[in-house]
């Protein structure tokens, strides 16, 4: 396992897209909490929080300004 960093500013603003490729927004902020980051997405006015770990956020993709979120419904 490789621990990957970024910068704030690589993951705002980056499209975010669930694991069968619908679209669920863009990152509009990254809050620094206390148990792990969590990403701000921005959908049509409506804010989600996804905990930025490797369970929810399997793949970022800096390159192509997105990123992929999985197992959404434990979320619910």
């Amino acid at each position: 396992f490789r621990r990957v960093l970024f910068r704030s500013s690589q993951i705002v603003g980056c499209s975010v897209v669930d694991e069968y490729g619908a679209t669920l927004g863009t990152v509009k902020d990254i809050l620094n909490l206390p148990a792990q980051d969590t990403l701000v997405i921005d959908n049509d006015g409506r804010e989600i929080l996804v905990p930025f770990v490797r369970a929810f956020v399997p793949t970022v993709d800096i390159e192509r300004k997105m990123i992929i979120v999985s197992n959404m419904e434990r979320l619910k």
